[in-house]
């Protein structure tokens, strides 16, 4: 059982790093540089084909990260490191379902943003999708944040061997 958990945290770990990055590079990188193209029809058509090339990652990470946690949450309530814990715990729920929230919203504004990339409802498809994706940038660290500091608290010595044995 201990390997399937740290094959759990591991693949938990890598959703959250690749969705994270993906998007944190989305928002402070791609969408800034294409401001610098005159043509707001090549803009579009970068923005279509690099979001295209990484929907897939992004929706893999997505799910790997709430999966992940999901299975996990079956198995431990927080309450196992303390009562603070317990807190970080349900807030981390909170934004497991906030990312996953704000990712599907990005993905399918974008996805019906490429079928209607000239219509009236493009510009409200592109602010939803960006505003989603900006959100789940937040989530995201905000998951990052819970997990690294649960992670801490569970390394504790004497509650790392107590939980430990429910993976046995």
């Amino acid at each position: 059982m201990a390997t399937l958990s740290t094959t759990a945290w591991v693949l938990h770990e890598l959703g959250l790093a690749a969705g994270f990055g993906g998007n944190l590079f989305g928002s402070i990188a791609l969408h800034p540089a294409l401001k610098d193209l005159e043509s707001k029809r090549e803009r579009g058509r970068v923005e279509h084909v690099a979001w295209e090339k990484y929907r897939l990652v992004n929706a893999a990470s997505l799910g790997a990260m709430a999966m992940t946690w999901l299975v996990g949450r079956t198995f431990l309530t927080g309450r196992e490191l303390g009562a603070d814990a317990r807190g970080l715990v349900i807030a981390k729920d909170a934004f497991v379902l906030g990312s996953v929230a704000c990712g599907v919203t990005a993905m399918v504004a974008g996805t019906m943003l490429d079928h209607d990339a000239t219509g009236p409802r493009a510009p409200t498809l592109r602010k939803v999708a960006r505003t989603a994706g900006n959100a789940n940038v937040l989530f995201g660290a905000a998951v990052l944040t819970t997990t690294t500091v649960l992670a801490v608290k569970a390394s504790r010595p004497g509650l790392r061997a107590s939980i430990a044995r429910l993976f046995r």
